[in-house]
């Protein structure tokens, strides 16, 4: 296939865009030139007034949370979660597969083409890696590995009754399992070595999901010091999570960080020493109020930093551009400097290939050799009127991008706006049917985890609420 006539960016030229063809062979991309003549029986695609990007990589992401939307305002963290898990708890294959397919088509319309899907619900990982199969949608399955629960790795909890403690020691055998079912680094599908949190795991869940990475020679992802809360609760049970996880050896060049709100300076320099990326949550963090991470404080230390969406029911949905733009301006807030400012090549490094990395694909990047993971967007929009810079425009001034043609490997996934990998319509009218019955049970889970919910309340604001700084970055 030969793309022609596009506005793409300028690798060599950071900052700018040019006119390209873009010829691509076998899922990769074969050649990008200012004019390529066509080959015999080619498939051509005229992209004039177009702009050709690689597709955006969501590098935190939780896909049982889409049907969740609009189900909370905000709270912080440890208090929300009491309602989420429960949510978590309602969802079977049926719902979690309707689950996935919302997400994979709110992310392809958004110019999104791969995801780091970190997965709480061991029992659903098939049924939702299946949906990534069937649509072509570049996903790496991130089963999370946890036995600890926040009622006893945060200080001031005390632990339920009614709570038994999971096991992991099933883990390792579901690995195999889902290793030999979805992992094809060579196609769309690979899996992750994923832990919840360090806290929420046990040094035997440590050292299964070491023995899982090394078995599999697995990418590793996990939060990280997330809210002031889990910090200080680090500091007091002398249990500090980089250590941890530099200890069990799951702390490398191929790991993903979500959030690293809170991050001391022996943290900070742990992380760069081990090439480890950062994924930078703004809008899930905002929206918990959970903090501020100090990007451009780690990005001087060598590290690199991807961004993530969340949940949809933490966040702000999946349209990237405006994960990015927050990141963005964010970091004006306080760094006085514009010298350190990042520039247009920086931000969007962090949706692409700082995410691409942190996933394990090869992709994020308009150049020989890279998966084709290619959207085009129409540059009609009153947002590039006039067009200077149709990237930077692009970050700080269109709403979204208006994704007219998308291809994941060289497979076309839409064209001319419309998804060729699913049926959309057939999509909403199935969850409009069940809309009733979920707002139900969204409902009675409510309820139902109120008083769990009221427990973690009142710690919250004995330890945390009112103390300020006192807790942060210790």
């Amino acid at each position: 296939m030969l793309i022609q006539h596009c506005l793409t960016p300028d690798n060599t030229q950071a900052d700018r865009c040019s006119k390209r063809d873009v010829r691509v062979e076998n899922g990769k991309i074969a050649e990008v030139a200012e004019l390529l003549a066509p080959c015999p029986n080619e498939e051509t695609f005229d992209a004039r007034g177009k702009l050709l990007l690689p597709g955006m990589v969501n590098a935190h992401y939780h896909s049982y949370s889409n049907l969740w939307k609009g189900t909370a305002w905000g709270e912080p963290l440890e208090v929300w979660s009491s309602d989420t898990i429960g949510l978590g708890g309602l969802m079977g294959n049926e719902e979690a597969v309707l689950s996935a397919y919302l997400g994979i088509a709110e992310m392809l319309h958004a110019g999104v083409t791969a995801c780091i899907d970190h997965i709480p619900h061991a029992d659903r990982v098939d049924a939702i890696s299946g949906a990534y199969r069937q649509t072509g949608f570049r996903a790496a399955i991130a089963p999370m590995i946890s036995d600890i629960g926040d009622d006893r790795a945060l200080c001031g909890m005390r632990p339920s009754t009614d709570r038994t403690p999971s096991s992991v020691q099933n883990m390792a055998d579901r690995y195999d399992d889902w290793v030999g079912r979805w992992h094809d680094p060579d196609g769309t599908l690979q899996m992750l070595c994923a832990l919840n949190a360090p806290q929420r795991a046990s040094e035997q869940a440590l050292a299964v999901a070491a023995d899982i990475r090394d078995k599999y020679r697995l990418g590793v992802h996990t939060h990280l010091l997330e809210t002031r809360w889990q910090a200080a609760s680090a500091v007091c049970a002398g249990r500090d999570p980089v250590r941890l996880l530099e200890a069990f050896g799951l702390l490398t060049d191929r790991t993903g960080l979500a959030h690293c709100v809170y991050l001391n300076e022996d943290q900070v320099r742990r992380i760069a020493d081990a090439g480890s990326t950062v994924i930078h949550i703004p809008t899930g963090n905002l929206f918990l109020g959970s903090g501020r991470a100090d990007i451009a404080a780690y990005r001087e230390h060598g590290i690199a930093a991807a961004i993530g969406s969340d949940g949809s029911n933490c966040a702000t949905g999946q349209n990237l551009l405006t994960v990015l733009r927050s990141a963005v301006l964010l970091q004006r807030m306080t760094e006085p400097d514009a010298r350190k400012w990042m520039r247009v090549q920086d931000a969007w490094n962090m949706a692409t290939v700082n995410g691409a990395r942190a996933a394990g694909f090869n992709s994020g990047a308009v150049k020989p050799g890279m998966c084709a993971d290619l959207v085009l967007a129409d540059l009609s929009a009153l947002a590039y009127q006039p067009c200077y810079d149709p990237l930077l425009q692009s970050i700080l001034l269109a709403d979204r991008l208006d994704v007219t043609d998308v291809w994941i490997g060289g497979k076309a996934v839409m064209r001319d706006r419309k998804l060729l990998c699913m049926d959309e319509d057939a999509l909403k009218v199935e969850i409009r049917k069940r809309t009733p019955e979920l707002r139900a049970s969204v409902r009675r889970t409510k309820e139902t985890v109120l008083p769990e919910k009221k427990r973690f309340e009142t710690a919250y604001y004995e330890q945390i609420a009112g103390k300020g700084e006192e807790h942060e970055r210790d």
